[in-house]
Formats: C-alpha cells, structure tokens, sequence
C-alpha cells in the first residue's frame, strides 16, 4: 500500500479518489448539481430572507428583526451546503468528513459572533438593563444610553461616553442603582489629613443639608480610609432627578471646599 493511499483511508476520502479515477463524468455531473443548488441557496438567503421584515413588520424592533434576518440567512446557507455535499459525495463515510471539515471550519469562522449572541442573550435575559437605567459596570457609574446587539454605551456624570461589550457583560457583575424611589450615586470627599478629626462625618452630614431637598432620603457618609496625605470619605446619595447630578455635584464640592482647603470631591 502506497503512503498517498494510507493516507486517504485513514481520512475516510479513499472513496472520493476512487470516484474521481472510475467515474469522472459522473463527478462532474454532481458539481454542476452542487453549484446549481448552491447558487439557489444565494439567491434564496441574498433577497428572499430580505423580504421577512416587509411580510412581517415589527415596529421599534429594528435589531431584533437584523438579528432574525441573519440567523435564518445562516441557517439557509448552512442547509443548501449539507444539501451540495450531499450531491457530490453521497457514501455515508466521505459526507462524515466532509461534514467534519465543514463544522470545524464554521465554528472556527463564526466563534466571536457566537460568542456575542449567546451574551446578548444572557445580558438581555439575566440582567434586565434598559436605557436609562444608572448602573455601575468596570468600576464606572453612569446612564445607559444605548444598547445593541454588541454591547452598551454608558454616560459617566462627567459626560464621557463609555462602549462596554456583551461579552464583558456575561462575565462581570452589574450595579443597577436605578429604583422607583430615585438613583444611587457614590461621591468621593478627600480631606487633607491635617485637617481630619473625629467629627468630620458630622460635619460633612450638616455640609450636606444644603442638597437635602434634592434627594430621597438622608446622606450616608462612610470614611473609607486614607490615599496620598487625603483621609477618603464616601457619601452615598439617593438623587430624585438623575438630570440634576452636575448641579448636586457642584453643591456639595462647594460646601465640602468652603469648610476645608485643599479637598477634593468627584463621583
């Protein structure tokens, strides 16, 4: 036995070279079949699946119908390739692998996109986000201001814009800090040390009166330890109006530098 023909045994395509050398006629005969079938695949996926969102309209659902139209678009193609190799190499052995190439290849090809679906199942499933919401995702507070089927951008207080993947979304916990009573948000006081004491939390409670009809409920004020010469308190604030953060922001910076030189507040 020659190495060539060990090696296309032990492939399962020794049947493949004994139809090209038998019946080469009848080979070409089922590559024309093949090509015609997959050229009506084309057509098929190319404008007849196009026409779905004119058959059936879904108002305000453009990413959903995108979605659909490409899942049933692969699914065409997937099935006009079976049926094509299924003309050219009808023996159970040679389909076999001829199958297994074809799935290797495929999944190999669209694993990033399938990846990114299955996430934008579980993030649209599990987690229950919508624009507007206020979460916390990476370490970063801000407002979804959109969504699609890669991921969402958030709006930090600070009017910076942030895209967060799908797929960072399935693996990392959310803070949704969006309630019926109004939104969370975390603001950051840093006091020089050498003017800490016992009573700053106190003092940053009556500081913080003057935005008291902006929020919920009372402040809470938490001293969350010391970084570069600043002791760092967190004030946890329920804001009635999202809209008016930048002004309730600039409230307490103000008080908050007034009473001690050299602090610093941001979210």
């Amino acid at each position: 036995m020659t190495p060539w023909k060990y090696i296309l045994e032990t492939l399962g395509l020794q049947q493949i070279s004994d139809q090209i050398l038998i019946s080469p006629s009848l080979l070409l005969i089922r590559i024309a079949q093949a090509a015609i079938v997959l050229l009506a695949t084309y057509i098929v996926a190319r404008y007849v699946v196009g026409y779905i969102p004119r058959i059936i309209p879904i108002v305000g659902q453009t990413r959903f119908v995108y979605s659909f139209v490409t899942i049933i678009r692969y699914l065409v193609y997937a099935t006009g390739s079976l049926v094509a190799l299924a003309i050219i190499a009808p023996e159970p052995g040679v389909f076999s692998a001829l199958i297994l190439v074809l799935g290797i290849g495929v999944i190999i090809a669209f694993s990033d996109m399938l990846r990114n679906w299955g996430s934008e199942v579980y993030v649209r499933s599990f987690t229950s986000l919508k624009i507007g919401d206020h979460v916390e995702i990476m370490g970063r507070e801000g407002t979804v201001i959109h969504m699609d089927s890669r991921g969402v951008i958030i709006e930090t207080p600070m009017r910076e814009k942030i895209y967060v993947p799908n797929t960072y979304l399935a693996s990392s916990p959310i803070i949704n800090k969006t309630s019926p009573y109004g939104t969370q948000y975390r603001v950051k006081i840093e006091i020089p040390i050498a003017q800490d004491s016992i009573d700053v939390i106190d003092t940053i409670k009556k500081e913080l009166e003057v935005v008291r009809p902006e929020l919920v409920e009372d402040p809470l004020v938490l001293r969350k330890g010391s970084r570069d010469e600043y002791s760092v308190y967190e004030v946890i604030i329920t804001l009635l109006n999202v809209r008016k953060i930048n002004y309730v922001l600039e409230l307490i910076r103000d008080a908050i530098e007034k009473k001690w030189k050299g602090s610093r507040v941001y979210i």
